[in-house]
């Protein structure tokens, strides 16, 4: 989401040779999908994936929409015949699912998509999602795309029990809080104008309404001296076919987050703090939910 043009909502790379040599450093570390929404920037980060010819490079894209938009639309911003991993970006819980299916059924016959995906549904609206697309002979979801990290759970086990249930992959989001966990801020350091916590963006005020706290703070200041020492304990598994999603602010951003994502396991100390910390703030009530 961090590509687009300058002066919308969530942009933060705003040049295309930059781009560029982020999705160099990307590929160079041996990956190809990437993660967009049709709401990412106001639209143009899309726009920008078009610009830089994304498919010729051999990268896969992933995107999200709601389910009550044009499909088309959606084809028309990626320029492309197929959208390889498309997502509900989010339930209607205004519309049946027995109705979402029935369209997205359309949408597959016609060979816009080839697999589907869906993010922020509770668990319930996993089992009854999947069970509507039986009933219609839709390919049911491969992937959940949800919020998940060391120090923000929720979603275990209620939402991992139901996705391995429906043999579904996790590709987690925030998986250092959007920057938060990096460990520079605090309840006065002032913040990045345009970043995600900026208080004076609507993103930045989502932000900081899931991780802005005291519980956090508390919990990232007794993890601080562990984590200096050793430079994240999940429940993602490989074999089922489990992702990360990174963001990046510039190349030196993206190039760390790979090589850091690439490094050993990390010692039981590191996973008994980061497992006492999430349980600090799990015992406050103050972790956000895994859905809308």
């Amino acid at each position: 989401m961090t590509f687009g043009e300058e002066g919308n909502e969530q942009a933060r790379v705003y040049d295309l040779q930059e781009c560029q040599k982020i999705l160099d450093i990307f590929k160079s570390h041996g990956h190809d999908e990437l993660d967009s929404a049709r709401m990412y920037a106001d639209g143009t980060t899309e726009k920008y994936l078009k610009r830089l010819n994304i498919e010729a490079q051999g990268f896969k894209v992933a995107t999200k929409n709601f389910p009550s938009a044009r499909f088309q639309k959606l084809l028309d911003a990626l320029e492309a015949k197929q959208i390889p991993l498309y997502y509900l970006h989010a339930p209607d819980r205004e519309t049946p699912f027995d109705d979402t299916v029935q369209a997205l059924k359309k949408e597959h016959e016609q060979g816009h998509y080839d697999r589907l995906g869906i993010s922020n549904f509770t668990a319930a609206e996993v089992a009854n999602f999947c069970d509507a697309c039986k009933k219609h002979d839709l390919p049911p979801p491969s992937v959940y795309q949800g919020l998940y990290n060391a120090i923000c759970r929720s979603a275990d086990p209620e939402l991992l029990t139901e996705l391995r249930k429906q043999n579904m992959s996790y590709y987690i989001y925030n998986p250092l809080g959007g920057g938060f966990f990096v460990g520079h801020l605090s309840n006065e350091s002032p913040v990045e104008a345009g970043s995600r916590f900026d208080p004076k963006r609507g993103q930045g005020q989502a932000y900081r309404a899931r991780y802005w706290n005291d519980a956090y703070f508390n919990a990232l200041e007794k993890l601080k001296p562990i984590c200096a020492a050793n430079n994240h304990h999940n429940a993602l598994s490989n074999e089922k076919g489990d992702a990360i999603i990174i963001g990046d602010s510039s190349t030196n951003h993206i190039d760390q987050n790979l090589k850091d994502l690439e490094g050993p396991p990390l010692p039981t100390p590191v996973i008994d703090a980061l497992d006492h910390a999430w349980m600090s703030v799990k015992a406050v009530g103050a972790a956000p939910r895994y859905h809308f």
